[in-house]
């Protein structure tokens, strides 16, 4: 569905007639763009800050506009301006100081802090943490094969599909054996309520008041677990490859590699 902004600039023209200039003059304008608060039908606006589009926004409306060029015009489209997307929250990683000032803060009731460790280690997504069962328990590594849906309905396969060998340290381990103690095979690891799992909002907002308790800059479920174990892993490989050119071109300095022998990736546009 072409996007409104991009419905209110086409009938204002001739779409054989749109060129170069009036693309750019109305991207220019979709940058200085407002929203205006949202005002319900039961109570007035609260007159809060109005907020500018976001980059993410005004691609979706130029892609809107180029898609409906394409259909018309597809052998004389104009040139769209090149623009580069901003995340609403800028990416962030956990970082062992701030890890370890949450940790003390995170609840073990209802297995908030058991689950909160296991998406730190192994970078799972937060429903397949929560649709774990006691039998995915296998000789010091978790079979990650299922997720609760976004309705709260169990799903016998993972996001991505496939099956995830997750492992943990052999101290969360044995944190985890404890906690499933009596449990059947089939039982969900954690739930609220001994039968249904633990609600997505509910990990989100643990740690978001442990932030808030801890003194520290608040971070997303998301980024503490995903974000942070991809970070962490890139760098170890990163740190592996540079211990071995050092050992190889024979530097003492592992940085010596890094700065002036390593050629960057050029880009080829096909």
């Amino acid at each position: 569905m072409l996007s409104g902004l991009s419905s209110i600039f086409l009938v204002t023209r001739n779409i054989k007639q749109i060129d170069e200039v009036e693309i750019e003059n109305f991207y220019l304008t979709l940058i200085d763009k407002t929203l205006k608060p949202r005002q319900s039908k039961k109570k007035k606006s609260t007159g809060s800050p109005i907020k500018t589009l976001s980059s993410r926004y005004i691609k979706d409306i130029m892609d809107a506009l180029r898609s409906l060029l394409l259909r018309y015009r597809p052998n004389d489209v104009p040139k769209f301006p090149v623009f580069d997307v901003e995340p609403a929250v800028p990416k962030q990683i956990l970082g062992v100081q701030r890890e370890m000032a949450l940790m003390d803060k995170i609840p073990h009731r209802h297995g908030y802090r058991l689950a909160i460790e296991i998406l730190l280690q192994t970078g799972m997504h937060i429903n397949e943490v929560r649709a774990l069962r006691r039998g995915d328990l296998v000789d010091g590594i978790i079979v990650v094969n299922k997720a609760i849906a976004d309705d709260g309905r169990p799903k016998n396969k993972r996001k991505s599909g496939g099956e995830v060998f997750a492992k943990v340290t052999m101290d969360l381990w044995n944190r985890l054996q404890a906690h499933v103690q009596g449990k059947k095979s089939s039982d969900l690891i954690f739930t609220i309520d001994g039968e249904n799992p633990l609600g997505e909002g509910r990990l989100y907002k643990v740690l978001k008041k442990a932030c808030a308790d801890a003194g520290v800059e608040p971070i997303s479920l998301q980024m503490a677990s995903r974000h942070s174990t991809a970070t962490r892993i890139k760098r170890k490989h990163d740190e592996a490859a540079y211990a071995e050119i050092a050992e190889t071109l024979g530097h003492e300095n592992r940085t010596t590699g890094k700065e002036h022998y390593i050629v960057p990736p050029t880009i080829t546009i096909n």
